[in-house]
């Protein structure tokens, strides 16, 4: 019953961080109705994942990012206090609608401990170090360094924040970034809100399993080109083009290739569909490419400062097939 209760009171906070407006470093107090609720979640999972993995690049433990995890969160709720008069009141229908959600995610996430074998050998030993407090130079004492490690990392910090010794609370984050960028999509839809839930709902149980939970790291690489998916379509077939959307997208390619080696070849993929079929700008379409590749090589030179092994992509354990079925 304790560990039911500790469960629940995880799933709420880890779910309604997301709702914190950590989007408003990005988005101005005028423009905040300008964009849907779902595309303020996304922007709010992103920032934090980024936040957490560039502050990893300090060799800044996890311990320490969490205490300016808390200072930004503080922050924030500056901003939340004083934006409340401006904030819809739905957003606490859709929390409590997703707190109750991933709640009985994770109570199928404790009751089914089971780790995949490439999560058992290579990113549980990466998430160990990371909790422990350990240095990023210890990447390369376990199998694989060249491998990437936001999904690790990113698991030792939820794990680590929930003060609970079970390590499936760091893996909460996994079914949260999975329904956050599910809904997104669902979010295309021009059906009123009960119907794009019913949607999602639909969805959501035709891919989900306990399966895609076990530690691999193909659901965030999946939850990431949701979300990809989603402004690329904005771009190319709506031909809406907006700052924030394009900002999400960025963000998103700098997860997907530090979430594993083909996220690299994945995001390439999407910027070459980004630059051949959008009607964006040359300029913005150069700035962006920039960027991109200037990832790329911020990668490979973290990886060289920290003795790692730089590789494109090692697909030996990468399947999609994973995700649609046991």
């Amino acid at each position: 019953m304790i560990e039911l209760l500790k469960i629940l009171i995880f799933s709420f906070l880890f779910t309604s961080i997301f709702y914190l407006p950590y989007y408003r470093i990005i988005i101005s107090k005028d423009k905040i109705n300008l964009h849907s609720l779902a595309d303020k979640n996304i922007l709010n999972i992103l920032i934090l994942g980024n936040f957490v993995l560039i502050l990893s690049f300090f060799d800044i433990t996890i311990s320490n990012i969490i205490k300016l995890f808390y200072l930004f969160t503080f922050i924030t709720l500056i901003f939340f206090w004083k934006d409340r008069k401006i904030l819809k009141n739905n957003s606490l229908y859709y929390l409590f609608f997703f707190v109750v959600f991933v709640f009985l995610l994770s109570i199928d996430l404790a009751y089914n401990l089971t780790l995949y074998f490439d999560a058992q050998k290579f990113w549980l030993p990466k998430a160990l170090i990371f909790f422990n407090n350990e240095s990023l130079f210890e990447l390369k004492n376990i199998p694989k360094p060249q491998y990437p490690y936001f999904g690790s990392l990113i698991w030792a910090f939820f794990w680590k924040l929930s003060n609970f010794n079970n390590e499936y609370m760091g893996r909460i984050f996994y079914n949260i970034l999975l329904c956050y960028s599910l809904y997104n999509i669902t979010d295309l839809l021009k059906v009123s809100n009960l119907k794009k839930l019913s949607f999602f709902i639909i969805f959501f149980f035709i891919i989900y399993d306990y399966w895609h939970i076990r530690g691999s790291q193909e659901i965030l690489i999946f939850s990431f080109l949701l979300i990809c998916s989603k402004y690329l379509f904005l771009f190319i077939y709506e031909k809406k083009i907006n700052t924030t959307h394009l900002l999400i997208l960025l963000l998103s390619l700098n997860l997907l290739i530090w979430t594993k080696s083909e996220g690299t070849f994945l995001g390439l993929f999407i910027l070459f569909n980004l630059l051949i079929f959008s009607k964006i700008n040359l300029n913005i379409k150069i700035l962006i490419s920039s960027v991109f590749f200037l990832f790329l090589f911020n990668k490979f030179i973290i990886f060289d400062i920290y003795g790692l092994e730089n590789s494109i992509a090692d697909s030996s354990d990468f399947d999609f097939s994973n995700l649609f079925g046991s």
